[in-house]
This record gives C-alpha cells, sequence and structure tokens, in this order.
C-alpha cells in the first residue's frame, strides 16, 4: 500500500478537513430529508375528512423543504469549504449583502412570484394532483414551487405559470364528493 499516497488525509491535513466536512455535510442533507418526511407522514395519521387533500398537501409542502433545505446545505457548504482552503470568506459575505440588496431591489417580479406561492401553498387553493383552470388554462397540477405551478394540459403539454401572474384560480379537484 506504500504506492499509494494518502497524505493529504491524514489528521489534521486539509483534505481530511474537506472529507469530515463532506460526510457531515451528506448526512445532514439525509438527516433533514428524513426529518421532513417524518413530520409528514406524522401529520397525514390524524384522522382527516379528505385524506387525499391532506396528503397532496403533505407531499408539496415536504417537496418544497426539501428543496430549501438543500440550497441552504449547499450554501453553507460552499462557504466552509472556501474557508477550509484558505480563502477569506469574509468579504465574500459583505459583497454577497450588497449584491443581495441590488438584485432584490431589481427582482421585485421574483419576491411576488414567491410571496404568492406562499400563499397559494398555505391557503391550499390547489395541490399536485388536482385538476384547475388558471386563466385560460385547464389543466392537472404537476409541480408546484415558491416560484411557479407547472400544469400539464392535454393539448398544449406543460404549462409553466409564474405564482405571481395568477388572478383567479378554479379548483375542479376541491369539494368534489368521491
Amino acid at each position: 500500500m506504500d504506492y499509494l499516497n494518502l497524505t493529504f488525509l491524514e489528521k489534521g491535513t486539509t483534505g481530511y478537513q474537506l472529507l469530515v466536512l463532506l460526510i457531515f455535510l451528506l448526512l445532514l442533507k439525509v438527516f433533514f430529508k428524513l426529518i421532513v418526511y417524518r413530520l409528514f407522514s406524522l401529520i397525514l395519521k390524524f384522522p382527516s375528512t379528505e385524506k387525499e387533500a391532506a396528503k397532496a398537501k403533505g407531499r408539496t409542502i415536504a417537496l418544497l423543504l426539501n428543496t430549501v433545505g438543500n440550497i441552504i446545505i449547499l450554501g453553507v457548504a460552499i462557504f466552509l469549504v472556501l474557508e477550509l482552503i484558505g480563502i477569506d470568506i469574509r468579504p465574500l459575505l459583505a459583497g454577497a449583502g450588497i449584491v443581495g440588496l441590488a438584485v432584490g431591489f431589481g427582482s421585485q417580479t421574483l419576491i411576488k412570484d414567491f410571496v404568492s406561492g406562499i400563499f397559494i401553498i398555505l391557503e391550499n387553493q390547489y395541490n399536485v394532483g388536482d385538476t384547475v383552470k388558471i386563466g385560460t388554462y385547464t389543466g392537472k397540477i404537476e409541480r408546484i414551487s415558491f416560484r411557479s405551478t407547472v400544469l400539464k394540459d392535454e393539448k398544449e403539454g406543460l404549462i409553466y405559470i409564474s405564482n405571481g401572474s395568477i388572478g383567479s384560480i378554479a379548483n375542479l379537484t376541491q369539494g368534489k364528493i368521491k
């Protein structure tokens, strides 16, 4: 085994620290995903008159929380790796704050889409699998994110609608007796 030079993985070296960090972040990602799905499986065990609606809402919120968790873990991982390899992240954090402020002013439409998406989900206006009419489009909800809704229309395929542009919604699934 002398031909394998693994000195960069010796305890205390940057390679070792990066390996430990990578393993920790992967475990954190798996743990977060398990917590999110376990939480919603517990919520779904409560008696509900609309079991399918509760499942759809739980599935939608679990997917969104999982995505947000992955983005946060990835962001933290990038900054920790930069710090480990010797790059001072303080100027990056300060620059990110200033850029974030500038982007915030320039992206009012994106913020409107995001806030509308939160209210669509919290108010249970529709869930994945529901058949809805949004504007002139009628179809089945394929995916919901904070920014947009993906509608599957039989004629036109997948339709991406920004949540901020949705004025009125007719949910053709909710309220029907099965």
